[in-house]
């Protein structure tokens, strides 16, 4: 009988417990096993701890509760964009509560732009679609308010809302208007207002515009944090640029957007963003207007027009006015580097006021993140080229002509073209260093560079091979061709003359190349084979060009 009371008021303690204070199932076992070893040492000592010995054994294998871990798959994500979801939300809310307090049936809230009210909030919008979505200053209906006090006014006028409608439409319920300098309110009931109902549209108001700069700002810092990830994602100018205005345009909408950037000391349209393709025509335009806003945002360093209202016949971006008499908003952002404005981007609107004050914080910020980005860009590119170009020359070095040919090979390969491979050499260039000294050996290899990277096709590649060794890469050309140009720039290389403590010499170079498939199919044969022609060349009197295939016919 006692060991039945003492387990009873054991096991009630223990489910109170584990209720109370959720204890996992592992010390639950652990203590059900514990009293069912002291009952049997109770009853049969031998069992019991038999018993409680096997438990011990068994403790390291029971298993223990795991901790939660969600499945990303079910957990709710909120978008980037969901601010103006939350906000509509927030004011829905409000207006339902203020509906329960005044009876109304519907609201409309226009907000003061620059020459006319545009609306914000429609509330239920299904019931009153029949509304402007803007109203001019020169309406009708701000003839009609005159008459009332220029803060506050609350009046019957269905008359009004048919003039707002443009519509004859006569409404049953009573309309209350509300106007001040920001802000043009509708509220309509189907019994008259309580007393408060001014300080009541007040709170709706303070509340409207306090959720509206909430979630403003929140939308501000989005921006930010999604252009930040995007950017990052970006190397090339033109990468950063697209990235840009792709994150822009989620927030702050625009027709059409041009880059500049300076070039030969003018701004030059470099890119322009737009569905429209008569302005993709205006890449490469030279902005030589002064008073063009694009010039006059470089020279002043600041965002133009600085009172974002714009007047075409005031003011314009570049060019014609003609071009762009079809937007109405237009703003433009000098891109800094060091303190120096190098070139603008400029957004362009087909509606009116587009760039209010909050949309030029915003890409106050998103400018600064992408000037940024375009320094770590340019930085990048140097890095990139002093690890693929050769110092001296400019031309690529050996390590990327590698890399290139192998790319030259590949698609010959695919589109079944020819390649040839073009080695070339200085003609006694260690006697140019000792007669002249090293400075003036550099100045050689520098022109002759020169001279191969204009000689050749933009097809083509010349790269620095080593020491006064050069290479060229000629793409889809047969061997007369290849003979052609080569004999043709040996001819302007001997055409050089230097210059030194007076004294005036002259240079050659011997050629020698291979082609792709003819000569052979695998990289670095072909770099033997054209390697071995220009030896061929050197050995038979320098100054001359030959291939691998003539060498090979002729013995």
């Amino acid at each position: 009988m006692t060991i039945i009371i003492y387990n009873s008021v054991f096991i009630i303690l223990l489910g109170y417990f584990w209720k109370k204070y959720s204890i996992p199932a592992y010390y639950l076992l652990s203590s059900l096993f514990a009293l069912v070893a002291l009952d049997l040492i109770l009853l049969d000592k031998h069992l019991g701890f038999s018993v409680l010995l096997l438990f011990l054994f068994l403790i390291p294998f029971i298993p223990r509760d795991t901790p939660f871990r969600a499945d990303p798959e079910k957990v709710p994500v909120n978008s980037q964009n969901d601010y103006q979801v939350d906000f509509r939300h927030f004011v829905v809310n409000y207006l339902d509560i203020l509906k329960q307090l005044e009876s109304f049936v519907g609201i409309l809230v226009y907000e003061r732009k620059f020459t006319y009210y545009k609306i914000e909030k429609i509330y239920p919008i299904e019931k009153f679609q029949f509304c402007k979505n803007e109203i001019p200053l020169s309406a009708p209906l701000f003839s009609a308010l005159q008459q009332f006090e220029n803060h506050i006014n609350l009046t019957t006028a269905d008359n009004i809302v048919s003039q707002l409608a443009e519509l004859n439409y006569n409404s049953p319920l009573q309309t209350k208007i509300y106007t001040d300098k920001d802000y043009l309110i509708f509220l309509f009931s189907e019994k008259p207002a309580s007393a408060d109902l001014v300080s009541k549209i007040n709170q709706f108001l303070q509340f409207f515009e306090y959720i509206k700069n909430h979630f403003i700002s929140k939308g501000y810092n989005d921006a930010l944090l999604e252009l930040s990830k995007s950017l990052n994602n970006a190397i090339t100018k033109n990468d950063l640029y697209a990235h840009f205005l792709r994150i822009v345009k989620q927030y702050i909408h625009f027709d059409v957007a041009f880059i500049s950037g300076t070039k030969e000391g003018v701004q030059t349209i470099e890119k322009v963003y737009s569905d429209d393709r008569n302005f993709l025509s205006l890449e490469g335009y030279s902005v030589t207007e002064n008073n063009s806003l694009i010039n006059l945002s470089i020279e002043n360093r600041c965002h133009l027009p600085s009172n974002t209202k714009f007047n075409w016949e005031k003011n314009y971006l570049f060019g014609e006015k003609k071009w762009f008499l079809n937007f109405h908003s237009a703003t433009v952002f000098p891109i800094m580097e060091h303190g120096e404005a190098v070139g603008t981007i400029s957004l362009l609107s087909k509606e009116e006021g587009e760039y209010n004050d909050n949309a030029i914080r915003i890409l106050m910020g998103m400018t600064n993140m992408l000037e940024i980005s375009l320094l770590n860009a340019k930085a990048y590119q140097k890095m990139e080229e002093m690890a693929t170009t050769d110092g001296l020359t400019g031309l690529i070095n050996h390590r990327t002509f590698q890399e290139r040919f192998m790319q030259y090979l590949q698609r010959a390969s695919r589109f079944k073209r020819n390649v040839a491979l073009v080695l070339t050499d200085i003609d006694h260039f260690k006697s140019v260093n000792d007669s002249y000294g090293h400075p003036m050996g550099d100045e050689v290899l520098r022109r002759v560079a020169s001279l191969l990277k204009k000689g050749i096709r933009s097809v083509d590649l010349v790269a620095r091979y080593g020491g006064e060794e050069f290479v060229i890469i000629l793409e889809d050309i047969d061997k007369e061709g290849v003979f052609t140009l080569t004999n043709r720039i040996r001819e302007d290389i001997k055409k050089l003359e230097f210059v030194s403590n007076g004294v005036n010499f002259r240079i050659t170079i011997s050629m020698g190349f291979s082609l792709y498939p003819t000569s052979g199919i695998e990289k670095q044969n072909l770099i033997d084979l054209a390697d071995k022609a220009l030896y061929y060349s050197k050995k038979h009197g320098r100054d001359q060009v030959n291939c691998i295939e003539n060498i090979k016919e002729g013995g």
